[in-house]
């Protein structure tokens, strides 16, 4: 391992990934990890370290990061990452103990040169930074390790030669077209690391680097391999893969007599030298992806080979020498065009992995249950309709089992042994018709996938037994309904049930209690609701709700076994019904929900009683969510793209979690869609508490201009609409009788029902309109430059109505606990006025409300 790949990880592992700051013991030196910590919090518990020997800054917004490293001058290993630094701190560079820098994952793009003061330096660590030139680097004599990966090099310096010490050098993810001669003094060094690069060639004096490895040279542009590779005899690792390499492997890699390890995958060799049989240490080879014309390889000779990859390299049979192979533990003969299996090509005694994916195979040789070892098992995308008898006694040791793509029409009882230790199981498209029964004999079982199975229509009902699943993919079948045995799995996190031909959402998914993902996308499947819209739903709609916002989920955290009526006679009796259940509340433990596709008009009001972090309601036909939807307390992402939604309530600003929000292909008026045109929160959030404080504005402005209006004779019929009693009415003009007091008490029913106070003062004269409140234009997402911030008018306005509400509530104890429903706003003022026929404050109120429009937009 790599010393700086080493240091890394102790603030990998869990124990210290934590946030804040850990003080801990490696390799036995003093450690201090600060992660993701502010400045005062790290300040106040910086005064009580004393030293490290090691400090690791992660993540951190230090203001004063100088002032923080200069109390610990004797550092010898310091680790500085993502930390946005666009230069070196100076004092790093007086560091004298230091031995270990890490300073990757920044925004450097150079180095002082006083970096070269650092003498005691063995280890530096400069990637996926913005380098240009690491010039000052080469002064640092006594360097081992240097990674410069994902910078942007085009060149190495000349001066690399003073590096004479280094024996790790990684420069991967760079735009390096040459190397220079000098890298050829570098005669210690061992691991060389130049993937993803623009090289063609190498320098004539690499030839010298005799002591090499590892060389690593996948994703350049070489199209042969260099001659000078072939004099690095030391080599045990030799990677070309990716590149461009055309024709015959030349004979001369027999020279590399200590290779281990050959990848020569995705390039253009047509054939292999007989002299490759010479590499007897090699134990990975990978040669896929090559047009290979007449495959030729001398496999029978590498009797050391463990792990051998030929896919995609046109193959119509299996070597015949691979199976003198008899180390082999990996096989991927995947991609090729092999039709048919010898039973003599299988005798592979430690084989565990065997790819056979992606070819033309109709039947598989008896030989193949001889592979007593064999763990995995990949065979889909072939033609196989059945496997041998005696495939069952694989059941001691395999546990991973692809089937998918295939012609089953029956899959074989054999898979389902009651021996069987598979933990994984792929059936997807195949043309059968039932999964048996039998499936509950796989105790092991956690990942099952059976999608794409045209004519599958149930499930049966052993699947409950398999108690340890965790994955189950049933989409684009048509099933029609789930067995009720479904809630005994206990262990089910994952469930993808779409584009199914359910009749009604399946009630059991409600009683799977560890839930935690859940698919019920039904674009190619039968939704929730028929497409065909119902007559006079939408007025219907808020009927749904009284029922629901009061749910309480009763089965929330019990086992099935605990409820007086067990799960499978409570759904036997309880009747189903079109839309989404409540019940869906139940899944407590449920973070991803995703219902697109299912032509929903209205929600059951439980998602505030969840722990939902995703949750994708898009292309239904949603006009508004459920009343108590705002109090979900964990939702980070919500997706409501192509709905019928107009406007989002006030209350959606309570969302604090949220993070990602679409809501494009609405009929938004509120906020206008061009705010809630891209996936951001921010511009959504500041145009609703705009429009919070401008709608009190207009309703208080409207209310002065009907207590100004309103006609005595109208007043009684006026009170009962907006809600008052007449037990109310009668108290309030007891209280205040007389025809003198009809504007007292008018001021006092529309304060308790707006929760505005009207003193004389306050309001406005009968022939002048008040000036809307001038409210900041806010009808594009372009205009929101500073979301968060609040301007004086805003915070002032803001003040002053809470301080009536709460004026008006504390001092009027007749109308403390008056509570209106619908709420009062301007639209239910203005709807009121013209229900009860008074069309000239109709008017009045029409004319101002549509100049306060004007202005806005």
């Amino acid at each position: 391992m790599d010393s700086c790949n080493a240091l890394k990880r102790p603030y990998l592992d869990a124990k210290y990934s934590c946030w804040g700051i850990t003080q801990c013991q490696y390799d036995g030196k003093k450690c201090l990890i600060i992660r993701e910590t502010p400045t005062e919090e790290l300040l106040k518990d910086l005064a009580v370290i004393q030293d490290a020997d090691i400090l690791i800054v992660q993540k951190s917004k230090i203001m004063q990061l100088e002032r923080l490293l200069i109390k610990f001058q004797c550092i010898q290993m310091l680790v500085i990452n993502e930390m946005s630094l666009n230069t070196l701190p100076p004092c790093i560079c007086s560091f004298n103990h230091l031995s270990l820098l890490d300073v990757s994952n920044n925004l450097l793009s150079s180095l002082p040169d006083e970096i070269v003061q650092l003498t005691s330096l063995t280890v530096l660590d400069l990637s996926k930074n913005r380098l240009r030139n690491i010039d000052a680097v080469c002064g640092l004599s006594h360097l081992q390790t240097l990674d410069v990966t994902e910078n942007k090099l085009e060149e190495l310096p000349r001066s690399l030669w003073k590096l004479e010490g280094l024996q790790t050098f990684s420069c991967s993810l760079n735009q390096l077209v040459c190397l220079p001669e000098e890298i050829g003094c570098l005669k210690y060094l061992i691991i060389l690391r130049l993937n993803n690069n623009r090289l063609s060639s190498v320098s004539r004096s690499f030839s010298n680097l005799t002591g090499l490895l590892l060389l690593q040279l996948d994703g350049n542009c070489f199209d042969h391999i260099p001659s000078q590779l072939f004099s690095c005899t030391s080599l045990l690792e030799l990677s070309l893969a990716h590149n461009k390499i055309e024709g015959n492997l030349p004979s001369r890699i027999s020279s590399l007599v200590a290779l281990r390890t050959l990848n020569l995958a995705c390039n253009k060799i047509s054939d292999f030298p007989v002299e490759l049989e010479q590499l007897q240490s090699l134990e990975y080879l990978n040669v896929s992806d090559n047009p290979v014309k007449n495959f030729s390889l001398p496999l029978g000779k590498l009797n050391r080979i463990q792990e051998f990859s030929a896919s995609g390299c046109g193959l119509a049979f299996v070597p015949e020498d691979l199976g003198l192979c008899s180390n082999l533990i990996i096989l991927d003969l995947s991609e090729n065009k092999i039709e048919r299996l010898a039973n003599e090509s299988l005798s592979f005694p430690q084989l565990t992995s065997l790819c056979l994916a992606y070819n033309i195979i109709s039947s598989l040789p008896v030989s193949i249950c001889d592979l007593k070892n064999l763990v995995v098992l990949e065979l889909q995308f072939n033609r196989l309709n059945s496997l041998p008898d005696e495939f069952g006694e694989f059941s001691c040791t395999l546990r991973q089992l692809d089937l998918g793509h295939n012609v089953f029409e029956v899959i074989p009882i054999s898979v389902f042994h009651i021996k069987s230790r598979l933990s994984y199981l792929c059936l997807d498209s195949n043309p059968i018709s039932e999964v048996p029964d039998e499936i509950g004999n796989l105790k092991e079982l956690t990942h099952l996938s059976v999608s794409d199975c045209s004519r599958l229509v149930s499930l049966p009902e052993g699947i409950g037994l398999c108690s340890n699943l965790r994955m189950l993919k049933v989409s684009k079948n048509k099933l029609s309904s789930l067995p009720k045995s479904m809630a005994k799995l206990q262990s089910l996190k994952y469930l993808d049930l779409s584009n199914n031909d359910f009749e009604y959402f399946p009630l059991v998914v409600c009683f799977i209690p560890r839930l935690r993902v859940l698919l019920y996308d039904q674009k190619e499947g039968r939704p929730l609701l028929p497409a065909k819209i119902p007559d006079g739903w939408y007025h219907k709609s808020l009927a749904l709700y009284p029922e629901a916002s009061n749910y309480e989920p009763e089965y929330i955290g019990k086992s099935y076994k605990t409820i007086d009526t067990s799960v499978e006679d409570f759904l036997s009796e309880t009747r189903t019904s079109e839309g989404l259940p409540c019940m869906i509340g139940n899944l407590v433990h449920l973070v991803h929900l995703s219902l697109q596709h299912n032509g929903l008009f209205a929600l059951p009001d439980v998602f505030h009683n969840m722990k939902l972090q995703r949750l994708n309601l898009s292309f239904n036909r949603l006009r508004f969510l459920p009343p108590n939807f705002h109090k979900s307390k964990h939702l980070t992402h919500l997706y409501l793209h192509n709905n019928n939604i107009d406007q989002l309530d006030q209350n959606f600003r309570n969302l604090k979690t949220l993070r990602i929000l679409t809501l494009r292909n609405n009929p938004l008026w509120c906020p206008p869609l061009d705010v809630g045109s891209d996936k951001a929160v921010f511009p959504v959030f500041f145009y609703l508490k705009q429009q919070n404080l401008y709608e009190a504005y207009i309703l208080k402005s409207l209310c002065e201009i009907v207590i100004n209006n309103l006609p005595k004779e109208n007043t009684h019929n006026f009170l009962r609409k907006i809600g008052f009693s007449d037990i109310l009415i009668e108290s309030l003009e007891k209280q205040f009788p007389g025809g003198y007091n009809h504007v007292k008490r008018l001021k006092i029913a529309m304060s308790a029902w707006s929760g505005y106070p009207f003193d004389s003062d306050s309001l406005h004269s009968n022939e002048s309109l008040a000036e809307p409140y001038p409210i900041q234009q806010i009808n594009s997402s372009k205009n929101l430059i500073q979301p968060d911030k609040v301007t004086e008018s805003d915070k002032d306005l803001s003040i002053g109505l809470f301080q009536e509400k709460k004026s008006l509530f504390s001092s009027n104890k007749l109308f403390k606990e008056l509570h209106f429903d619908p709420p009062p706003s301007p639209y239910r003022l203005l709807d009121i006025v013209r229900l009860i026929g008074l069309e000239e404050l109709h008017s009045k109120l029409m004319e101002y409300y549509l100049k306060t429009q004007q202005l806005r937009f």
